[in-house]
């Protein structure tokens, strides 16, 4: 929940619909929140694959294709399904079919080690997107980009070759791979768990001369893992930014 307070003075004198872009700024917070807290409930399944060391506090290597087929074979010896369909994205109810495939979070600083592993086929060059977001995909992995899915800073070892560090210690990054009913979401109110609220500044008890207004939202939402073995968390380090060459 967030909320903001808008002033008379504002209102009267600023030439912009500053209510209406408050709505729409405090709307954009709200996803990014509510998707924020989603993640940090899935990046705690205890399934894990290293891109080097069995140990996050080893970790100082990028990514390869091995590390997404470590994570595919484990999801495929659990019988763990591919996602086939997906919500649309309008406003009409309902999914859409997709081609058999797990999904993958990633964070776009791994976006340029994405593309130099082996198998890399951007999205482009497969027909439409199903996500918004999407980079591309390795064999039967569509990979997904946004910053929510965030590194561990320091969290990985020293001594990696050209790897975005922090502290001299190489940052890990978690890649998410998710397979069908791996997880779900429980939220309150159904399509109503995100309550908007436009208030404008209005004469009362407590504000006698109308300066007062205020937009806000609220939500009660959970995530919950259905099945830890329907997904794996990758970790990896990302190339730094000086050595991105083709």
């Amino acid at each position: 929940m967030d909320r903001t307070q808008i002033s008379d003075v504002v209102l009267d004198t600023h030439e912009d619909p500053i209510l209406r872009e408050a709505t729409e700024i405090l709307g954009e917070q709200a996803a990014i929140i509510i998707e924020k807290s989603r993640f940090n409930v899935v990046k705690a399944g205890t399934n894990v694959v290293y891109a080097n060391g069995t140990a996050r506090t080893s970790v100082n290597t990028v990514f390869t294709a091995a590390v997404q087929r470590r994570a595919t074979r484990t999801l495929k010896r659990q019988l763990a399904k591919p996602i086939s369909s997906v919500v649309k994205s309008t406003p009409d109810y309902g999914t859409e079919p997709i081609a058999p495939s797990y999904i993958a979070l990633v964070h776009p600083d791994l976006q340029y080690d994405l593309e130099k592993a082996a198998g890399w086929v951007p999205v482009e060059k497969y027909g439409k997107a199903g996500f918004e977001g999407e980079l591309g995909k390795i064999s039967d992995v569509r990979y997904i980009a946004s910053t929510i899915v965030e590194p561990f800073l320091g969290g990985g070892a020293a001594g990696g070759t050209h790897v975005i560090e922090t502290g001299g210690v190489a940052d890990v990054y978690p890649i998410i791979y998710l397979a069908r009913d791996a997880y779900g979401l429980v939220p309150l109110k159904g399509k109503s768990a995100i309550v908007p609220m436009v208030v404008n500044p209005k004469p009362s008890d407590s504000d006698p001369l109308a300066q007062r207004g205020h937009v806000s939202w609220k939500s009660m939402q959970t995530t919950v893992i259905l099945n830890d073995f329907f997904m794996v968390r990758g970790e990896v380090a990302a190339t730094a930014d000086g050595y991105l060459v083709d």
